[in-house]
């Protein structure tokens, strides 16, 4: 998780499910000091933090959990274009066109999915394929599988396309009433199952309730999210508040976090994190805004409820000063820096979670 953050192409910004951002420069100033009681101790242990913020984004970030992020937008139950087409917009477009063939794909409209197509496996030809049905038909009985393929290190579909895990999408819906049970499988990483329960929502404006669990490793994370979704093709809004746990490692998690997307390069991603672990609570609130794909960060920190810090931009990336606007201890930082990572991944992967169960709602 200390590595340098690459940044990432045009065609993987568009297929991504969710983009931080807003199209807003800001220049970040440092908070007016509190008064010297208000201001926060050191982290009691930022290694065992960074460690427990490691083990969420590994959990979350497995290959076949990173492949969906990204190819979530990609995936069609109904009929497809033969190939996805290259993007026809550029940075500080405000409305940014694409092809129709993109921006109103076929989909099943009657919550359900037909007996024609289930058991059906959808897979991809190469790296620039749309999902399509295959001929093999050893998915589940009462639904579809995905076949999910492996990232290159920019975070781009590999070519020549290699499996990696499956997702499958299980129709459970009962006298009309959509529910839907997801079953994702990375062969060396982990596992995820979960339920989806979309409200009497649309293609355009829809609220599911999701609950179930992600492995990998040693670690369990349950999760019980209310996801609220509106997108309009590519801009919209996706709003995530979540509560995880990992009870045997003593790790509870509560986010809500809304992403607002002007267009594929430009939004604004509100965020308010909380971890506790070994009796001490991290919050992270505030925002990350981008334009064209650079982020500007403006994130309070607290620590036991006092103010510790802010996140705020940094020479190649985001820095976190203490209340005094003071660099803080390279552990520290870290740690902090840890847990926001942490946390985007957790939002983007609830997201991309509830993304394939959409295609069964009506426009």
């Amino acid at each position: 998780m200390g590595g340098a953050v690459r940044p990432p192409s045009v065609l993987t910004a568009a297929l991504w499910s969710l983009s931080l951002g807003a199209c807003e420069t800001r220049s970040a100033v440092a908070p007016p000091s509190p008064p010297p009681d208000t201001i926060g101790a050191p982290l009691a242990d930022p290694a065992a933090v960074s460690a427990a913020a490691r083990s969420i984004d590994s959990a979350f970030g497995t290959s076949a959990i990173r492949s969906l992020i990204l190819l979530a937008p990609m995936m069609r139950i109904g009929a497809a274009p033969s190939a996805a087409p290259a993007l026809t917009t550029a940075c500080g477009n405000a409305s940014p066109t694409m092809p129709a063939s993109v921006a109103a794909p076929a989909r099943i409209s009657n919550g359900t999915i037909p007996d024609s197509l289930r058991r059906h496996v959808f897979v991809l030809e190469s790296p620039f394929d749309s999902y399509h049905a295959g001929p093999d038909t050893s998915g589940p009985a009462n639904g579809v599988r995905f076949v999910l393929y492996g990232l290159d290190t920019l975070g781009r579909l590999a070519a020549p396309v290699s499996p990696v895990g499956r997702f499958d999408l299980i129709d459970e819906g009962v006298g009309g009433a959509p529910r839907f049970r997801v079953e994702l499988l990375d062969g060396a990483e982990g596992t995820a199952g979960y339920t989806v329960l979309p409200g009497a929502g649309t293609q355009a404006a829809d609220t599911a309730l999701l609950s179930g669990v992600v492995t990998a490793g040693m670690h369990g994370f349950t999760f019980r999210d209310k996801t609220e979704v509106a997108v309009v093709q590519l801009s919209g809004s996706t709003t995530i508040t979540a509560s995880i746990a990992d009870p045997f490692h003593d790790l509870r998690l509560e986010l809500s976090g809304s992403v607002y997307r002007f267009d594929l390069f430009d939004g604004n991603y509100a965020l308010d994190f909380s971890f506790t672990h070994r009796g001490e609570t991290i919050r992270l609130a505030g925002h990350v805004f981008t334009f064209c794909l650079i982020s500007t960060y403006d994130v309070d920190v607290f620590v036991n409820g006092t103010a510790f810090g802010r996140v705020i931009n940094g020479s190649g990336g985001p820095s976190v000063r203490d209340v005094d606007g003071q660099v803080l201890p390279a552990d520290q930082a870290r740690a902090i820096l840890d847990l926001l990572q942490g946390q985007q991944r957790v939002f983007d992967t609830l997201a991309a979670f509830f993304a394939p169960a959409r295609l069964l709602l009506p426009p």
